[in-house]
């Protein structure tokens, strides 16, 4: 619940969140994990554009910014332990896909406000380890990690500002 006694500022937020996944351990040499997360994420901003003097008091000027962000998450992952004599095997993929959006609307018409595009990204990282135990106490390991990261930003273009408003 946000104040009403403010007029600017965060004036709602909601998140939500939801998960699934589960652990398969079918004997002590092999383990399998897979898991699936989706988060929605909501927020209304209220602001005022306007210099100290008659502006600073205009409804006219307020503006309000409504975000919405979708995340999209699948993890996999798996353990070979002292499969091959002495050594110890993992495999793990992770991918993670969100669309942002933004959309503006004034109280008045000062400018035309164009629509946003969405901001959109994509992590995906793919993960090898291999040790082999000489003993107890001593290990040795090789690791190898991967990323491929996208990401499609309006505000990483050249002309994101002389497309925000129409003369």
């Amino acid at each position: 619940d946000y104040s009403a006694d403010g007029e600017f500022g965060l004036r709602d937020n909601t998140n939500n969140t939801y998960s699934i996944g589960f652990d398969i351990v079918p004997n002590d040499k092999v383990g399998l994990g897979l898991s699936y997360g989706y988060e929605k994420y909501e927020a209304l901003t209220t602001s005022r554009t306007g210099s100290p003097g008659p502006q600073w008091d205009d409804p006219k000027r307020n503006w309000n910014t409504d975000s919405a962000d979708i995340v999209r998450t699948f993890d996999a992952s798996l353990s070979l332990l002292n499969a091959i004599d002495k050594t110890d095997i993992t495999l793990g993929y992770s991918w993670n896909r969100s669309k942002t959006t933004f959309d503006y609307s004034l109280a008045t018409a000062f400018a035309t406000v164009q629509p946003l595009p969405p901001v959109l990204y994509e992590l995906g990282s793919l993960n090898f380890d291999i040790r082999y135990n000489f003993s107890r106490r001593v290990t040795l390991g090789v690791g190898y990690w991967y990323e491929q990261y996208k990401v499609d930003d309006f505000a990483l273009g050249t002309q994101t500002l002389s497309q925000l408003f129409l003369p």
